[in-house]
């Protein structure tokens, strides 16, 4: 909209231009503003110069690109058109803003991907990164079969990867932040599939991307690089737990793989996220909401200072037990956060202060106590560590009182209850094979699966290995 206004503003100024020129004039300036616009539009692409000409979007990708073996070639998928829209269901859809579009269903067909590499599913949150996803999304469409790329907005993650579970091999890509990973993988969960997963990082934080070398965000790198890494990329085992939040067992179970906070720290994200639901327009990239974090961070400090706020101290609110062994909280504790990555609150990595270095494949858990806001702030700017309680694999939180909460991410207002933590498995991460050492884990990798596949080693020898 804005380059629209932009366009109809220069258009205006230039006929104020050319009103006194000959006919002869206004005609070849015409002609050559039509030549450049269609040259603008049609001739020239500032992402991805050298991706592959647009087309029908059935067509391979060129042998010779290094992401060949990521791709689905047109006889291992098919676009099967179902009925197009009647009018009626064409109005319905003009009217909620979706376009007159015919439906499609996508069907896979049981091919062995080509080059013995393995097919990618891409899936996209078009609503991440303020209209990254999008853009995204348009460029990963021109590297990879049509199929392969699903925007989450119409298409959940249980249903694209039903279709893709006839492939033994198949490699993920979700484009989106530590929440779109979660959902991808909860789907996986569901399925009963097993695939590795990479990140293209779209969100806020983004934690659980830089830990594995994706990096703090995308920001406009050329697609086919990042797809070229990912047909690279080593293979990770990432820790995997659940929590349960009531009277044990009869509570769903939820599952995660970065922190779960409660207190402070959930505090300040809750009032981000409250805001960011009533207001959506104002949270337009990720330097912004950065900005809207770091508000309501201040405002809760400020309101933790005033002489008549209540205490934010939940030291007594909270019983913590870590492995079957009551832990004493510090006296000024007002967070607890528990976490299973070295990353933390978009990138700082100095919360654990404890002897021993964290492992998020060891299948233990960091306990972390922090005093307030201002403390939380310190640790955003790598001036303080939190206060290290425990490394254990078992953690339960007993609460008297209603309490800000959050789960990777996602916060709420958790009542009076019984929370379990508890390791639920391994899941496999592709980490960027950005040094030597991972170059060669890369190789080491494809040849224990050349390996098995060829009967040579069982899978319990590679998962060893």
């Amino acid at each position: 909209k804005l380059q629209f206004l932009y366009f109809i503003g220069a258009a205006m100024d230039l006929a104020d231009y050319i009103a006194p020129l000959s006919v002869l004039t206004i005609w070849s300036t015409t002609v050559s503003l039509l030549v450049g616009l269609f040259a603008w539009v049609f001739l020239t692409d500032k992402y991805d110069c050298t991706a592959t000409p647009r087309g029908s979007g059935l067509r391979d990708v060129l042998k010779e690109s290094r992401h060949s073996a990521l791709v689905l070639s047109n006889s291992m998928a098919q676009l099967v058109a179902e009925r197009p829209m009647s009018r009626l269901e064409g109005m319905k859809s003009l009217a909620r803003g979706k376009g007159y579009r015919q439906r499609e269903s996508i069907d896979v067909e049981a091919v062995s991907p080509r080059n013995g590499g393995r097919p990618l599913v891409a899936f996209v949150n078009t609503k991440s990164g303020g209209g990254q996803g999008l853009e995204l999304q348009r460029r990963l469409r021109r590297l990879l079969h049509p199929v392969q790329v699903v925007d989450l907005a119409k298409t959940t993650p249980t249903e694209a990867l039903t279709r893709f579970r006839i492939f033994s091999k198949l490699c993920v890509l979700v484009c989106g932040g530590d929440g779109t990973v979660g959902w991808v993988l909860s789907a996986m969960d569901k399925l009963q599939m097993k695939a590795p997963i990479a990140i293209m990082p779209l969100g806020t934080g983004n934690d659980l991307a830089r830990v594995l070398g994706w990096g703090a965000g995308w920001e406009g790198e050329n697609v086919a690089d990042i797809l070229a890494t990912v047909a690279t990329a080593h293979i990770e085992h990432l820790d995997r737990w659940c929590i349960r939040c009531g009277d044990g067992m009869h509570q769903p179970q939820k599952h995660w793989t970065n922190y779960v906070s409660i207190g402070a720290d959930a505090g300040v994200a809750l009032r981000f996220h409250n805001h960011r639901v009533h207001s959506p327009r104002v949270f337009f990239s990720r330097l912004v909401n950065k900005l809207w974090y770091m508000k309501h961070g201040i405002a809760a400090f400020f309101n933790q200072v005033k002489p008549t706020a209540p205490p934010s101290v939940i030291t007594d609110k909270v019983e913590l037990i870590c492995d079957g062994v009551k832990v004493e909280l510090p006296h000024d504790t007002a967070g607890i956060i528990v976490t299973n990555i070295e990353s933390y609150g978009g990138g700082a990595t100095c919360l654990w202060g404890g002897p021993t270095a964290p492992d998020k494949s060891d299948g233990k858990l960091e306990v972390v106590a922090v005093t307030g806001v201002l403390h939380l702030t310190k640790i955003q700017l790598g001036i303080a560590s939190g206060i290290p309680i425990a490394q254990c694999s078992k953690v339960q939180l007993n609460t008297t009182r209603s309490l800000p909460m959050q789960l990777d991410g996602e916060p709420w207002i958790q009542p009076p209850s019984v929370i379990e933590v508890t390791h639920s498995g391994k899941v496999s991460m592709m980490s960027r094979a950005g040094s030597l050492d991972a170059q060669v884990l890369h190789r080491i990798t494809e040849l224990l699966e050349w390996g098995e596949s060829h009967g040579h080693i069982n899978s319990q020898q590679v998962c060893v290995g």
